[in-house]
């Protein structure tokens, strides 16, 4: 069973915010890890809910820090990689957090309509009175554009089977390649289409090994595509389209 909020003082959650750097600012095998957080990440917003609130309606506590280069959250660190600290009121319990990155630093509290969001996560915590309250969360890049190497194949009707593999690069916002492990997938998954000229029904996308049909979603950077033509019919040219 769940405790309810109770009411009374709000406590201090402290998050801690790792801001890695773009690739060539450290080795592969770190770029590769889970816990994404855009290198383009300059402020970030917390918010807290009631666990019981399932859709999030009632805001309990809010709180926005500036973790860009230099900044007071991030100790005056600069450059990459850089860990800042930020703290979000809550009540006392079974609270929600819900954390969202952007790429421009809050001003008075708020984020302008210029700041683009970079990422989201949520994370569940029992929040205890008088207690230091810490917590951790994944933050799911959101896909803003995919940099695919080729979207389209033209392919044989030799009545033999093809595969050809696809490629594909999603970036945030600020074009920065987003990496999506099993706690952090992608914060919109990507849906993939297929579109047949020169023949229909041949051909079939194949996720992760297993053939899918027309349409494929992908939310994770391990996650593979590819296009399956049996060779029958007419030449046939296909594309995949988001």
């Amino acid at each position: 069973m769940r405790a309810t909020p109770a009411s009374g003082t709000p406590q201090s959650v402290r998050f801690s915010l790792t801001i890695a750097g773009p690739p060539g600012t450290h080795s592969s095998a770190k770029r590769r890890l889970p816990r994404f957080i855009s290198p383009a990440t300059d402020g970030v917003l917390i918010q807290a809910y009631a666990h019981i609130d399932a859709k999030h309606v009632t805001l309990l506590g809010s709180s926005t820090a500036d973790v860009s280069s230099g900044s007071a959250a991030c100790g005056g660190h600069t450059g990459y990689p850089r860990t800042c600290a930020v703290a979000a009121p809550a009540p006392v319990g079974d609270d929600d957090f819900v954390v969202t990155t952007y790429d421009a630093a809050p001003s008075a509290g708020t984020f302008s309509t210029a700041a683009h969001v970079l990422g989201r996560g949520a994370v569940n915590e029992t929040v205890v009175s008088g207690a230091a309250n810490t917590a951790s969360v994944f933050i799911s890049g959101v896909v803003s554009s995919l940099n695919p190497a080729q979207t389209f194949a033209s392919l044989p009707a030799d009545g033999m089977t093809h595969s050809f593999g696809f490629v594909l690069q999603p970036q945030d916002f600020d074009n920065d390649p987003i990496t999506a492990g099993n706690n952090d997938p992608y914060a919109n998954p990507i849906t993939l289409t297929l579109a047949e000229t020169g023949g229909s029904g041949h051909a079939t996308l194949v996720l992760n090994g297993t053939i899918v049909g027309t349409t494929a979603t992908i939310t994770h950077s391990s996650d593979t595509i590819a296009l399956r033509y049996d060779g029958q019919g007419r030449r046939i040219r296909s594309r995949i389209r988001r």
